[in-house]
């Protein structure tokens, strides 16, 4: 089951006013008070958070269904290859080389360039916030959780390395900002 539903903000300003009159300007005022720096970061932690996930299932769900291909079609069908950063050919248009050779060491999907767009994902994304980069941490391992369930058993070793490598780059960058991973739930 992926979960990839557009994210609403719940504080967009919400006027019928015309913004070109007294009335309106003073509703948008009114609206535009309601926010604070808290419920700004507050959503965009959430949005995060969404991203992170979906980023996570994607690239592993693709990892995981090179390496079998009767759950390929089923699995490939959710993915947005666009929002991972994939540009090859497409998926289910490869041959068994080719798709042996994008989850090689060098390749797209392998092990090391997974984990690292994973992990950057997360550290350049926090802007080196302690708590986004706890979130961003979450988020991966909920996007490993959500690509279990749509593949119906562990994923293979490949993402099960996958998720341990980044992981490990993304407990390093917390710990480096004096937090401490094991206390981050996912």
């Amino acid at each position: 089951m992926e979960i990839k539903a557009p994210y609403t903000s719940q504080t967009s300003l919400k006027t019928s006013s015309n913004p070109y009159t007294q009335e309106g300007k003073e509703s948008i005022k009114e609206e535009a008070q309601k926010l604070n720096a808290n419920t700004m970061m507050m959503e965009y932690t959430l949005q995060f958070q969404l991203n992170i996930t979906s980023l996570s299932q994607d690239n592993l769900s693709s990892q995981s269904a090179m390496e079998n291909p009767f759950k390929l079609n089923n699995i490939l069908s959710g993915i947005d290859y666009d929002f991972i950063g994939y540009t090859g050919k497409p998926i289910n248009e490869l041959s068994q080389q080719e798709a042996k050779e994008l989850i090689s060491e060098e390749g797209y999907f392998g092990v090391e360039n997974t984990s690292e767009r994973l992990a950057q994902f997360v550290i350049q994304g926090s802007g080196g916030d302690l708590d986004l980069l706890q979130k961003g941490r979450e988020g991966i391992v909920r996007g490993y959780e959500q690509a279990e369930k749509l593949w119906g058993d562990k994923l293979p070793d490949i993402s099960q390395q996958t998720l341990a490598k980044a992981l490990e780059k993304i407990d390093k960058a917390i710990a480096e900002k004096g937090g401490n991973a094991l206390s981050v739930e996912a």
